[in-house]
């Protein structure tokens, strides 16, 4: 790690496509874990195949304030017949700094495979003694500050050094490499947004009767629209990320992560 100089700089860059591939999928797999979500693994990993067989989220684009939505709808049947799941995601990425469409921001919405045996919401044929739980909402997002986001999601970030040129040179340079900072110097992000929509579907999909799936630890991990009514792909860099606390060196703190 290079001394501190005032030829060092921390640019707050914006995420680039594999790094906000990282921060969506760990903020649906932390509302999911949160709320106890039936399958949440199995979400995950339907998102995470999504995001990388899409060519807007390769870390050669970057995406200044991008805002960020995806909404989870799930329904499990439980009885003496066995459990059935059923489950869709809809995630959708606004980038308000791209070349503007004629109906406003540009927008992405990735396809999202449902896994071989999984089908989408509801699930029509159950037993009468069936129990249902039924898990809807809609987490946003909100990009405001590209490095503390790779700060708490163990992210290198960039720092930029201006070498002055040296004897019989015209113009010096600029090296580049990464730094791993340690999120506990640091405030911490906010949690996403999310909008709780379960007694809407199961209203719509007029489920007989359900049990609605615990919500663990809410407040912890995002902030309510309403209350509830029931209850990475890194820039490679010649030179590897390195471990940095700033107990050391406090300077870093208002210069890189605001």
């Amino acid at each position: 790690m290079p001394a501190i100089s005032t030829s060092e700089q921390i640019p707050n860059l914006p995420l680039n496509g594999g790094e906000l591939a990282c921060y969506a999928l760990a903020c649906l797999e932390s509302v999911c874990r949160a709320r106890n979500t039936s399958r949440y693994e199995k979400i995950c990993l339907s998102l995470s195949a999504a995001l990388s067989n899409d060519w807007v989220f390769k870390s050669q684009f970057t995406y200044p304030n991008v805002t960020f939505s995806i909404a989870v709808r799930t329904h499990l049947t439980t009885g003496s017949g066995g459990e059935r799941f059923a489950f869709s995601l809809e995630p959708e990425f606004k980038f308000p700094n791209q070349p503007p469409v004629p109906l406003g921001y540009p927008v992405s919405r990735p396809f999202v495979r449902l896994p071989v045996g999984t089908g989408a919401p509801p699930i029509d044929e159950y037993r009468t003694e069936d129990e249902h739980t039924v898990d809807c909402f809609t987490i946003s997002v909100k990009v405001d500050n590209p490095n503390l986001v790779r700060v708490h999601h163990r992210m290198p970030v960039l720092i930029q050094n201006k070498v002055p040129p040296k004897h019989g040179e015209l113009m010096g340079k600029i090296e580049n490499h990464e730094v791993l900072y340690d999120p506990s110097d640091y405030p911490p992000l906010a949690p996403p947004m999310v909008t709780e929509e379960s007694e809407a579907f199961v209203a719509k999909w007029q489920v007989p009767r359900f049990r609605l799936a615990v919500h663990a630890h809410v407040s912890e991990i995002g902030t309510y629209e309403d209350p509830p009514v029931l209850a990475a792909t890194p820039v490679a860099t010649s030179e590897p990320p390195q471990e940095h606390s700033d107990s050391k060196s406090p300077k870093r703190r208002d210069r890189g992560v605001r």
